[in-house]
């Protein structure tokens, strides 16, 4: 079974600290995509193995390359649709 967790930014290095953990999904504001961007690669620096994916309502190439190339293994739109996230895991 797939546990499922919402946590702010600042609670996910604790969670990753406490429990195993096999994906993190990581919001990139609109207005400040570069943060989000930060995280990725934090995480993916710290955590190499984990699946990481980015969620924005900013879909544009910029940004969209810019989490993959941070280590976001995929990029969703949001609002998120439960199918779409269940499908990000399949890959």
């Amino acid at each position: 079974s797939i546990q499922v967790h919402f946590a702010e930014a600042t609670e996910v290095a604790n969670l990753l600290k406490a429990q195993r953990w096999i994906a993190v999904g990581v919001e990139l504001p609109a207005d400040r995509p570069d943060e989000g961007v930060a995280r990725i690669r934090s995480l993916h620096e710290q955590n190499p193995h984990l699946t990481l994916f980015a969620a924005s309502t900013d879909t544009g190439l910029d940004t969209m390359r810019a989490a993959i190339g941070a280590g976001a293994g995929d990029f969703l739109s949001l609002p998120l649709v439960p199918t779409e996230v269940h499908k990000a895991f399949l890959r």
